[in-house]
């Protein structure tokens, strides 16, 4: 019999492959796919939605912070996913002019949203 480690870490190792040749395909702003054990009796025994007075915005944060945490930390809880719900969205605004003054391309200043470390000029 093959343990659930191993089937996981082939899965994974045969997947790896073609993410990497599709990745100019994948749309920005999907996750790559989750490969991970699962344990049949631990399937979701629970769905809760939430509805309200209030904007989907507000009812997505409160569902990410107050009722996700809550559950987390519930005694034989193994995992709690949001689904649905808005994304935090946020816009940006910046001064061509001013960027080409400090020698800062545009570039540069849209990586600290998507969560990568930029690297720029230092000043002369």
């Amino acid at each position: 019999m093959t343990s659930a480690s191993a089937v996981t870490s082939t899965v994974r190792r045969r997947c790896e492959g073609p993410r990497r040749n599709s990745a100019e395909k994948t749309a920005r702003g999907c996750n790559p796919p989750l490969i991970a054990k699962s344990d049949n009796d631990a399937q979701p025994v629970l769905t809760v939605a939430l509805s309200g007075e209030r904007t989907l915005r507000e009812l997505t944060e409160l569902a990410d912070k107050v009722v996700k945490v809550r559950l987390e930390r519930s005694n034989g809880v193994g995992d709690v996913q949001l689904v649905g719900g808005l994304n935090r969205a946020m816009n940006v605004w910046v001064e061509a002019d001013r960027l080409e003054a400090y020698r800062v391309r545009l570039r540069s200043c849209a990586m600290p949203s998507s969560g990568k470390t930029p690297i720029l000029p230092a000043a002369t």
